[in-house]
């Protein structure tokens, strides 16, 4: 007996990228939280990393494209966080909470190859799984006010010749 419909190739790729782009999303989570715990620069502990082994290359490349992504947008991620949680400065802001919201708004608004509900749930079922009792609540909330706020067409028009185009 089987357990549901069969699965088709594109389907189960599909799953496949899904699975490694989770990992990949943990490891730059983790990477992060070390950066910012030991004061070592993210890519000299990805490349640690990378040459200890034991990590697939496909993970590895897309949490060094978040990486690089994130630290390319640092100032602008760290606004987006403090400007949708103003009661917690940037820094007062759990490590691993402060973290996947990096790496979900980077890959929802500013990368763009991930749709925003779908960043969003991932950021919150990696929160469950490593962050506090209130992590998953807090992301959540987070990220719905910035994605909300950061769409096309929520944000500000631009003036051309002092005229709203």
């Amino acid at each position: 007996m089987t357990s549901g419909p069969p699965q088709n190739k594109g389907s189960r790729d599909r799953q496949q990228r899904n699975s490694r782009r989770r990992q990949a999303r943990i490891l730059a989570m983790q990477i992060l939280y070390e950066a910012d715990v030991s004061g070592h620069s993210p890519t000299e502990i990805l490349v640690r990393t990378r040459n200890q082994g034991g990590v697939p290359e496909e993970t590895l490349d897309y949490a060094s494209e978040l990486i690089a992504g994130i630290r390319a947008r640092h100032f602008d991620l760290v606004a987006e966080i403090e400007r949708a949680a103003p009661d917690f400065p940037f820094s007062g802001i759990a490590i691993v909470d402060r973290s996947l919201l990096q790496i979900a708004i980077f890959e929802a608004v500013y990368d763009g190859t991930v749709p925003p509900r779908a960043a969003i749930n991932e950021a919150v079922a990696i929160a469950r799984e490593y962050g506090g009792e209130s992590s998953a609540r807090f992301v959540n909330g987070a990220l719905g006010e910035i994605v909300d706020r950061l769409r096309p067409e929520n944000r500000p028009q631009s003036r051309t010749n002092g005229s709203l185009s």
